[in-house]
């Protein structure tokens, strides 16, 4: 399911929702009530509960009771957490139809955490959400479009190319 706010500014998030879920996208709450063989449709109630949190990792049902967490490993030196919930120096992304515990499903494919693709990116929540713009809060690179996070925000494009032509002229 693709999910679009329109406001301010325009965010995506792609998110994958089971049947009896409930998930927060931005400041919405989404719960998958019902899904029609015949027809291919789903009932979803949207809401904005504020009060609805599930935790980090964690699957909860309509109800807001946890269903399942997940386990994040650490991975080791020159290592990264494939989809498969391994730790590899690489990743393959292949077509998967299954499940998808450690990463994101993305066009039929489980994509690793922290991988972009088209102004999108791979959260931790197996989300893929809108990357950041300058001076928005991140916690990794990954999340920024700049791909620059530094003290809790995202740096721009222009504060870079300043200090490397500073650079260049101490150099030059």
């Amino acid at each position: 399911m693709q999910f679009k706010t329109y406001g301010l500014e325009e965010k995506t998030e792609v998110i994958k929702i089971q049947l009896g879920e409930k998930k927060r996208v931005f400041d919405t709450v989404i719960s998958f009530l019902d899904y029609d063989q015949e027809s291919k449709s789903g009932v979803f109630l949207v809401s904005l509960d504020k009060e609805f949190a599930c935790p980090e990792n964690c699957v909860c049902d309509i109800y807001g009771q946890v269903k399942e967490c997940r386990k994040i490993s650490e991975c080791g030196e020159n290592e990264m957490l494939c989809p498969d919930g391994a730790c590899r120096e690489r990743c393959e992304i292949t077509n998967i139809t299954t499940e998808c515990k450690f990463g994101c499903f993305y066009q039929d494919k489980c994509l690793p955490y922290g991988l972009r693709v088209n102004g999108l990116y791979c959260s931790i929540s197996n989300d893929m959400k809108t990357q950041l713009k300058a001076d928005e809060k991140c916690e990794n690179n990954f999340e920024c479009s700049t791909n620059i996070c530094i003290d809790g925000k995202c740096i721009s494009s222009t504060l870079i190319q300043k200090i490397i032509d500073w650079l260049k002229s101490l150099f030059s």
